[in-house]
């Protein structure tokens, strides 16, 4: 009986929910690992000539640079790629042995599924990425830019709900039934 009742209970360790501090330095983290990323891809198009950038004017200011980095200037192509990348490589991830993103590992945090604990299915995360790239998405699309402003703050203010939810979650992992916790 009292077998039965110990495997019923999960590990507590496996359940602590990452805070939002851990979860904000595995976001810097992505970003900088993103950034190097793109700063290689954006060298591979301008060696390619596939960018609408002057070399002469990704060194000349700060503006340029952004701009060249951000894949923006090969027009809604390069937009297009930058949001399906985003969600690709972190979907990948999420279903990975990692459970998540290179800064959630580097934090040693993982994405599970709220309801079993277990790691994220590939529906899951993509549903999950999508939801947190949806600013990005609408602004794809000419008729949506307003929308894209909107959800972008919607989704600003949501990320801040980990920082008060009793399992810590984000609106993102609300909406896709998703939680990040410790690893053990």
């Amino acid at each position: 009986m009292e077998d039965i009742i110990l495997d019923e209970i999960p590990n507590e360790k496996q359940m602590e929910y990452a805070g939002f501090w851990v979860r904000i330095l595995a976001m810097i983290a992505d970003f900088f690992i993103l950034l190097a990323i793109m700063f290689m891809l954006s060298i591979l198009f301008l060696f390619f000539g596939l960018t609408s950038v002057p070399l002469k004017e990704v060194f000349s200011g700060y503006a340029s640079f952004l701009k060249f980095m951000s894949l923006s200037s090969l027009g809604i192509f390069g937009n297009i790629l930058s949001v399906v990348f985003t969600i690709t490589i972190a979907t990948m991830f999420d279903i990975s042995k990692w459970h998540g993103t290179p800064g959630k590992h580097f934090c040693g945090v993982q994405i599970t599924e709220i309801k079993s604990n277990e790691p994220i299915s590939l529906n899951t995360s993509i549903l999950r990425n999508v939801i947190k790239n949806s600013s990005s998405i609408l602004a794809l699309v000419p008729v949506f830019g307003a929308l894209s402003g909107l959800a972008g703050i919607v989704l600003f203010f949501g990320f801040f709900a980990c920082a008060f939810t009793s399992k810590k979650q984000a609106l993102h992992d609300i909406l896709a039934g998703t939680t990040v916790t410790y690893r053990y």
